[in-house]
């Protein structure tokens, strides 16, 4: 199997997406942990501003965000399972032993997608912690 782009390429590329992906992350943390503390007042018809808040946090930041990692990782998907599939071959002593040198960058890219998928995860969890908010304020 072979890829368009060269692998250094293809790791620059990912790492500036990684960067701005945990950026963007962190920056937004505090808003959502906000919405994700909102108090449920007793008084159901008092509960408008939260509401508002863990929709705009999943919606405007949550699920935007998880769905940018999400198509980060599956962009790298398929190299990153050719990298792995070619490393067990190498192990298992199916290849030959000139093509089984030690490939920083692939590693590197492979670190990348896992992260990606931790990413992609820990937004998972978010937002179904704000369905659950969203969930206690409408009851």
């Amino acid at each position: 199997m072979t890829f368009a782009a060269p692998i250094s390429d293809v790791l620059s590329g990912a790492s500036l997406v990684m960067a701005v992906l945990a950026a963007v992350f962190a920056l937004w943390q505090p808003e959502i942990n906000k919405a994700l503390d909102a108090v449920v007042r007793p008084d159901p018809e008092n509960r408008g501003p939260e509401k508002k808040l863990v929709a705009r946090m999943k919606w405007g930041r949550v699920v935007p965000l998880l769905t940018v990692t999400t198509l980060a990782a599956l962009l790298l998907g398929a190299r990153s399972v050719w990298i792995v599939w070619h490393v067990g071959m190498c192990w298992s002593g199916h290849a030959p032993p000139s093509d089984c040198s030690f490939d920083e960058a692939g590693g590197l890219l492979l670190l990348t997608e896992v992260l990606l998928v931790i990413l992609a995860a820990a937004m998972t969890m978010q937002a179904k912690a704000l369905d659950d908010k969203r969930t206690d304020l409408e009851g």
